[in-house]
């Protein structure tokens, strides 16, 4: 006798409750033919909807409960005024009428009566509003620096004005009126006070065919000057020429000597060069005597 086969009932597979599909309603939205236009708001998840929304397990989805209910406003971008307002608050330990404000300071609050911020008294050197009220402190502090960077530019124009007509005693050009900007400038003397610009005073001293005491001595009045001093400005007045020398000789004893080489070399200068004899480590090389 043949086995009996029994036909096993068709397989089933039955959706566990977490593998459901939800439902989707069709909202306004879905309609054909029908597109509402909403405005795109940004929002923490975290904050949609009730703790109990979130953990049940038919909860919709994070998009459903993201939507914007239709009576709540459009929030308004807030100005600069309004964003630094809002984050003021009573009792805050920072106290901005104390503070001067700094568009004021430069020329111009857009705000006015309206700033939270306090407007300095007009400086009468400089003419912004930069003083402090209730600050002497910072009213003298300020008009110190301010009377300083005053005296200064003085100078300078001072400085510039006395060298506008200056001629070079070898070109015989004023040296202002020179087409390159590179060329509008003295070669000081550390000796004498007779003018001429940098490019001609270093030819004349460059020169091989004489001795060392012609090429270093003034062209006109064969005073000797070991060194010539770069300058923008004429400078004439001798207190004002050794401030000049002793800035030069600090600028240049910060760059190594081309002839030294760091010790690979021997600088025909030897103790009298203004530059720096150090070797690789740091070490300053003994000063040598001078070969011219």
């Amino acid at each position: 006798s043949r086995p009996l086969y029994i036909a096993a009932p068709p397989f089933q597979r039955f959706n566990s409750p977490s593998e459901q599909t939800p439902t989707v309603t069709k909202s306004k939205v879905h309609e054909s033919g029908k597109c509402e236009k909403k405005t795109l708001v940004l929002r923490d998840r975290d904050l949609c909807g009730t703790n109990e929304e979130r953990t049940r397990p038919g909860a919709v989805s994070d998009l459903a409960c993201c939507s914007i209910p239709a009576d709540i406003p459009e929030a308004k971008p807030h100005s600069y005024l309004d964003a630094i307002r809002s984050g003021l608050e009573d009792g805050s330990s920072y106290a901005y009428d104390e503070q001067l404000c700094p568009y004021a300071a430069a020329g111009m609050c857009q705000f006015g009566d309206r700033c939270l911020y306090l407007h300095g008294q007009v400086c009468e050197i400089c003419g912004l509003q930069v003083l402090h009220p209730f600050d002497p402190e910072q009213r003298k502090a300020h008009e110190k620096m301010c009377m300083a960077s005053f005296e200064h530019d003085m100078e300078n124009a001072f400085a510039f004005q006395a060298s506008q007509d200056k001629v070079c005693s070898i070109c015989m050009e004023v040296v202002y009126d020179k087409p390159s900007a590179s060329e509008r400038r003295f070669g000081i003397l550390s000796n004498c006070n007779h003018t001429y610009c940098l490019s001609c005073i270093r030819q004349w001293r460059g020169v091989k065919q004489f001795e060392n005491p012609i090429i270093k001595s003034c062209p006109e009045c064969r005073v000797v000057s070991e060194f010539v001093i770069p300058s923008v400005y004429w400078v004439e007045d001798q207190t004002k020429k050794n401030e000049l020398i002793e800035a030069f000789k600090q600028g240049v004893g910060r760059k190594a000597c081309k002839y030294f080489e760091q010790g690979k070399g021997t600088c025909p200068f030897g103790g009298k060069c203004l530059y720096l004899h150090a070797y690789p480590d740091g070490r300053r090389a003994e000063p040598e005597k001078p070969r011219k």
